[in-house]
């Protein structure tokens, strides 16, 4: 029988795409691997949002601008390219090598620890 917290705990998990199995069967560390990693989905969909947005907003800005231009005004155009998302896109592979690198140890250490186990 489940206990009041893992009634109101469990339902919330599931909710962030925790699977019950790694729930019950590993490391309890695990739940802030679970939550962190739902944290950063949303603020992926957040900035996703306000990025559709910027586009809108351009568009539709576009389109008024022209609809009330006086006669011979040279036309307000659509962006020509997407939005720049960093300001130095070599930069950022190589922060993302840099993590990658950091992280290679880690897999290495959890993978041995894996095949110990059997």
């Amino acid at each position: 029988m489940l206990t009041p917290t893992f009634k109101e705990v469990l339902p919330e998990l599931l909710a962030i795409g925790m699977p019950y199995d790694v729930f019950w069967n590993d490391d309890a560390d695990m739940v802030e691997v679970y939550i962190k990693a739902h944290r950063r989905k949303q603020e992926i969909l957040n900035h996703n949002a306000w990025l559709s947005g910027a586009y809108n907003y351009n568009a539709v800005s576009v389109a008024v601008s022209n609809l009330f231009k006086k006669k011979g005004a040279t036309p307000s155009e659509y962006l020509k390219e997407p939005i720049q998302l960093y300001k130095d896109e070599k930069k950022e592979l190589s922060d993302a090598e840099k993590l990658y690198n950091k992280f290679k140890p880690v897999m290495a250490a959890l993978n041995a620890r894996r095949n110990r186990k059997g």
